[in-house]
């Protein structure tokens, strides 16, 4: 009996390899990424997002009345892309400096950061999206995932 099985790899890209028909239905990664969006909320509001802002960039926030701004939260500021977030069966969509943030980026100097002497910078990547094994999947999908595994231990691979 199994009791406990652990992910280490994207389902979508599992899905896609597979082709839609043998893996996960719209439905089924719909509601994968429902629960991703659920836990990226969850991690924006609760400040477990990392790393912490630096206290000169709090400061600048505070003086611009950026909402309340705190080194806990350092992607909650406005709520802007906490609400941006929506689940769809293709992944996950929101406003685009939502990707910039969980990815890293290159700040290049604006005139904004000349004014306040910030040279461009690296700005280090925040990752707020959970990766899908971070997450309980419904016990329906898991099965499923299941059965895929099995009918791919049974083929064999192709003669190059």
């Amino acid at each position: 009996m199994i009791r406990r099985v652990e992910i280490n790899f994207n389902f979508n890209k599992l899905a896609e390899a597979l082709g839609n028909d043998q893996a996960l239905t719209a439905d089924d990664k719909l509601a994968i990424n429902k629960r991703l969006v659920a836990n990226a909320r969850q991690r924006l509001t609760k400040g477990t997002v990392g790393p912490a802002l630096e206290e000169s960039t709090v400061s600048i926030r505070n003086r611009l009345k950026k909402g309340i701004v705190t080194r806990k939260n350092p992607l909650y500021a406005t709520g802007q892309l906490y609400d941006s977030l929506e689940a769809t069966p293709s992944g996950i969509k929101m406003v685009d400096y939502g990707w910039k943030h969980q990815n890293g980026y290159y700040q290049e100097q604006t005139t904004f950061m000349e004014k306040l002497n910030i040279p461009p910078q690296n700005i280090r990547a925040r990752p707020f999206i959970p990766t899908t094994d971070q997450i309980k999947l419904p016990d329906s999908i898991m099965a499923k995932l299941i059965r895929t595994f099995e009918n791919i231990s049974k083929v064999k691979p192709r003669k190059r």
